[in-house]
């Protein structure tokens, strides 16, 4: 009910509610498919509606990002594929022999859909940050709360992909009323899962939530006062920042600063510090430990350190004192240097 307020009526929170009927909707038709209320004919028809989630999240995600809805020409590269499956699944059912076969082929599209999209959003948040280099789940440890969210989307999304793998090929081993059944009953369980889950991120999560007296998207850029900076400047400046600080580590250095930044690359200060602020929401001291403790995270894997003192990498990795490295570790793992180090010892 929060999101029906005028005060949270913003695009990416309107997307939200239409995701989140989406799921009643997806649980009143696998009910309906549960106790055999529905044709084989009309339960590939329903098929095509699971197709929906992933380009519907798709846009919600990039609204939440960019504050704005995805350009017509994405928008029409998502359609089309719906709108050609909706005929190729119409074909199928009009002939009883057919059905079956289409039911598993667009279940086979289906699932494909829910393993692609998290992959497509996680490249567009990687874009968005001017990440070249790091792999697609690393993107997410920027701002973790506030793309809390995002991440629930996108692992939800993979681990259905899963289920729907599972339903729809299991029949060539199991019995197809067992086989169908037992996943109708996972898929609902797990959307009443999933929606409650999303709504106790938006209780206690604000952050998470696009206000409509303000300016949305997750950078939100907010210009300095009388600043000429515009958001695309910001952030190919952006761009520059992570390129310089994964080439050429100067994180490394404890005594480095934001004015030795812009120095190395040429670009005033005040420039930097609001793309730091203003379209990054970090400051500069948060945005280099970051990279400092995710160079201590590497190191805890290197077996050549295993029995080198923490705070000797801490100090190696550019902290210079042990309160600041210990708050910054707790502040963006959400658990202490040791605990990491021996999680990441026993998954390797």
């Amino acid at each position: 009910m929060m999101l029906l307020t005028r005060r949270f009526r913003s695009l990416p929170n309107i997307l939200l509610m239409v995701i989140l009927a989406g799921i009643v909707v997806f649980n009143i038709l696998n009910s309906l498919i549960l106790n055999d209320l529905v044709t084989e004919q009309a339960r590939l028809m329903f098929s095509v509606v699971y197709l929906l989630p992933p380009p519907l999240i798709y846009t919600y995600w990039y609204t939440y990002i960019h504050g704005k809805v995805p350009p017509k020409p994405t928008v029409i590269s998502h359609l089309i594929p719906l709108f050609f499956l909706l005929l190729v699944s119409l074909t199928f059912a009009l002939s009883e022999r057919m059905v079956k076969a289409g039911l598993i082929l667009i279940g086979e599209i289906t699932t494909l859909y829910h393993l692609v999209y998290p992959l497509l959003m996680l490249n567009l948040l990687k874009s968005f940050y001017g990440i070249s280099k790091k792999g697609l789940g690393e993107v997410l440890k920027f701002r973790s709360e506030k793309t809390t969210i995002l991440k629930i989307f996108a692992f939800a999304m993979i681990f259905h992909s899963l289920v729907f793998f599972m339903q729809y090929n299991s029949p060539l081993i199991f019995p197809s009323y067992l086989h169908l059944h037992t996943f109708m009953k996972i898929q609902i369980f797990f959307m009443i899962v999933l929606q409650y889950l999303i709504t106790w991120v938006i209780i206690t999560m604000p952050v998470v939530i696009h206000f409509s007296d303000k300016r949305i998207g997750l950078a939100a850029f907010k210009k300095y006062e009388h600043s000429s900076l515009s958001c695309d400047e910001a952030k190919r400046i952006a761009v520059k920042l992570n390129s310089h600080m994964e080439s050429s580590k100067p994180y490394q250095n404890p005594l480095y600063s934001v004015q030795d930044l812009s120095r190395d690359l040429e670009i005033s200060y005040l420039d930097v510090a609001e793309t730091l602020n203003g379209l990054l929401g970090q400051s500069f001291n948060d945005y280099i430990n970051n990279y400092r403790i995710e160079e201590v995270k590497r190191l805890f894997r290197e077996p050549d350190y295993n029995k080198v003192p923490i705070l000797s990498i801490a100090f190696e990795s550019g902290f210079n004192s042990k309160a600041a490295f210990y708050s910054s570790f707790k502040k963006f793992t959400r658990e202490t240097p040791t605990q990491c180090r021996n999680r990441l010892h026993t998954d390797s």
